[in-house]
């Protein structure tokens, strides 16, 4: 009888044991699809982001007429710039760390 107890409560302990192992399983599959969700979803801003920085370096070397376009390029300029080197450094660190997954560097 002792025996049988025993077994038993092993294959309780065993059956609890995988229960875990599949909850633990199916978050990781969950964070994991979310996370793939979110970063297909930064790449898509990144593109945005970096059209619209071709855009604006467009704009302004084609929009020269005027002081208030003079100013407006200025300005468009300076913001094209600031991100432009964000993206690069964004870039470099890519590099750095070896980055494979497809991006933008």
């Amino acid at each position: 009888r002792l025996a049988e107890a025993q077994a038993e409560a092993m294959r309780q302990q065993f059956t609890h044991a995988e229960r875990q192992a599949e909850e633990e399983r199916r978050h990781r599959v969950e964070s994991e699809g979310l996370w793939q969700q979110r970063h297909a979803a930064l790449q898509r801003q990144l593109r945005r982001t970096e059209v619209a920085l071709g855009e604006a370096a467009v704009f302004s070397r084609q929009s020269g007429v005027g002081d208030r376009s003079a100013h407006t390029n200025e300005e468009v300029n300076e913001r094209s710039t600031d991100v432009a080197g964000v993206l690069r450094l964004w870039r470099e660190l890519q590099r750095q760390r070896g980055s494979t997954s497809g991006s933008l560097a």
